[in-house]
């Protein structure tokens, strides 16, 4: 192994959503450390958006992290665990509301090039929105009328 290599004051940093630290322990020396640097959401966004946030498993660990970059990303205090539940709850939520699109919209007649439209921009605006409380007449209006017990989607 490469990880004698190494200082033994060194920090490694892991940030795959599904390696957890008693997947990675045992590839660094004793006195090693290995922390826990986890991202929420979707790389590829955070990417084009130049909007990422972190999750650290300690005050201590954010406090380092931000110095380390300068304060470049959001970082947060949270388990990885969590972070890793979170990004499977919202990965599975998300592609379940595209499918269930695309089988109303195939019912509906509307064309594929129509849906792969609206699939790239109306998740997505709507996300933002819901997150500003910024939703326009017609979506104010659908969570109105779910809030008051009705989930009809015609």
């Amino acid at each position: 192994m490469y990880r004698s290599l190494f200082s033994s004051t060194c920090r490694f940093y892991y940030t795959a959503t599904a390696l957890m630290h008693s997947d990675v322990a045992p590839l660094i020396e004793q006195e090693q450390t290995m922390i826990s640097c986890k991202l929420l959401g979707h790389a590829r966004v955070a990417l084009q958006e130049r909007e990422a946030v972190f999750a650290l498993q300690t005050k201590q660990q954010v406090m380092k992290f931000n110095e380390l970059t300068s304060h470049a990303f959001t970082v947060i205090e949270g388990d990885e665990d969590a972070v890793r539940k979170a990004n499977t709850i919202a990965t599975e939520e998300s592609l379940r509301g595209l499918k269930r699109m695309e089988e109303r919209m195939s019912k509906a007649s509307i064309s594929d090039e129509m849906l792969r439209a609206v699939q790239a921009q109306i998740p997505n605006g709507i996300a933002k929105a819901h997150l500003r409380n910024d939703h326009g007449h017609f979506a104010k209006s659908l969570l109105q009328q779910w809030n008051n017990g009705s989930d009809e989607d015609e």
